[in-house]
């Protein structure tokens, strides 16, 4: 199967957005970002550097992306669809314990625990990051196929976070209402 070079440029911009929003969305917040991996077990002599390794790989990430548009190597790709891989996971695997850890998407402002949606939203996204392997086609892009991408990564974003504030106020509302 062979995939239009614009599908390949919206999943590019889509991941290496996800990865910038998410590193430095850590790193202006870390010391909560660490209570999130004390909340995954890990143990406290490396929370610091885990911490500081996983925001700055996801800004290494974002970077490589965004520079594979100027003729760099595609390794941030390959390390996104790597991080993303095993997060979706990690996720999986808390999720069939029935653990209730939060999913660190919000940093515990209003962190629900890891439900079917995050499982299925991360398995969406690892998706969209695999569309890089497969065989691109010779279709020269044009200045008009940016703006799609750009609008079509836009609406995606906007319907990932809709979706997710009307998870979180579903299960805010439900609690409330269950107490």
């Amino acid at each position: 199967m062979i995939i239009d070079p614009v599908i390949l440029l919206i999943a590019k911009l889509l991941i290496s957005g996800l990865f910038l929003h998410s590193s430095i969305h850590k790193l202006m917040d870390i010391k909560t970002f660490r209570g999130v991996l004390s909340n995954y077990k890990v143990p406290n002599l490396i929370l610091w550097p885990t911490a500081i390794v996983i925001s700055v790989f996801e800004l290494f990430i974002a970077l490589s992306i965004i520079m594979s548009f100027f003729g760099f190597a595609d390794y941030g790709i390959y390390c996104g669809i790597g991080l993303l891989g095993f997060y979706t996971a990690l996720l999986s695997y808390f999720f069939l314990l029935r653990r209730k850890v939060g999913c660190g998407c919000s940093f515990g402002s209003k962190d629900m625990p890891i439900g079917k949606w995050h499982v299925a939203r991360n398995l969406t996204l690892l998706t969209i990051a695999g569309l890089y392997l497969l065989p691109t086609g010779n279709r020269t892009i044009i200045w008009m196929d940016y703006i799609t991408a750009i609008f079509a990564v836009i609406m995606i974003f906007l319907s990932l976070v809709i979706i997710e504030n009307m998870k979180n106020n579903n299960y805010y509302f439900n609690l409330r209402n269950s107490a």
